[in-house]
């Protein structure tokens, strides 16, 4: 629901009754869910303790499936700080055990996370490969937070190929599952998927209401970040939305978004 500050007060609270009980599997989830949203909240030193913290936890008893979490925690923190390699080896080390336990919605989790960094890299081969075998599980799994994350990375590769039309339409489908969902950091990163789309195509016309699609959906994805409170991904926002306005001529304004961005 976006409500960090609330959610991270009970996880606190949890963690606390769970430090006193001693059950160390208890406790590396406590903490990886306050890492979790530390990370969203933009505090990624506070997110990189408790992922460590719980790493080892689970190591220590031996929690496969655990591991593979913490595993994946430490991958997307290396990836939100930009440390690609650091990111690929947690990644590829949490792939391998979770095939080795078999943990399929584990395995879906980790070759989202390693087709969309593989997108970042110009990788489109590798990308296609793991994105497509998340939706494939995914829609198995009946998941639908992967649904939509893998659709939208799709949806990227598409437009990075070419293939705008295809671009629009995955982005679009990606949209409307989070918002059937309810899920609203989803929506927003698909709203700036389509913000992406419509900036780097023709879809781009101005409306009649003399706002273009793109800044339409920048700045609804950008508002609802705002709202939730979700620092990392507005930063994103911000930043990519800046850039558009330079794109297009509006230098001050375009500067002031990416000197928010900087400063987040």
């Amino acid at each position: 629901l976006g409500r960090y500050d609330q959610a991270l007060d009970h996880s606190l609270q949890a963690l606390e009754k769970r430090r006193r009980f001693g059950d160390k599997r208890s406790i590396a989830l406590s903490l990886s869910n306050v890492g979790n949203i530390q990370k969203d909240r933009g505090l990624f030193n506070e997110s990189q303790g408790c992922y460590g913290e719980a790493l080892e936890l689970r190591r220590a008893i031996d929690d496969k499936a655990g591991v593979v979490t913490s595993l994946n925690n430490l991958g997307v923190l290396g990836f939100e700080r930009g440390d690609k390699e650091q990111a690929r080896k947690y990644w590829e080390q949490a792939l391998q055990v979770s095939e080795e336990i078999g943990a399929l919605p584990l395995q879906a989790l980790v070759l989202n996370n390693l087709g969309e960094l593989a997108l970042h890299e110009g990788k489109t081969s590798e990308a296609r490969q793991r994105l497509e075998a998340t939706l494939a599980l995914a829609k198995d799994l009946e998941d639908r937070r992967l649904t939509s994350e893998a659709t939208r990375n799709l949806g990227l590769l598409e437009l990075r190929s070419g293939q705008t039309d295809k671009a629009r339409e995955m982005c679009i489908q990606a949209l409307s599952v989070a918002e059937t969902a309810g899920m609203r950091d989803y929506v927003g990163r698909a709203l700036l998927a389509l913000g992406e789309v419509h900036a780097a195509t023709l879809f781009d016309s101005t409306e009649g209401d003399g706002k273009a699609p793109a800044e339409d959906f920048f700045t609804r994805g950008i508002s609802l970040f705002r709202e939730l409170g979700n620092e990392a991904e507005l930063a994103k926002g911000l930043a990519r939305f800046g850039r558009y306005k330079i794109e297009r001529g509006e230098v001050p304004g375009g500067r002031g978004l990416i000197t928010e961005a900087r400063g987040i």
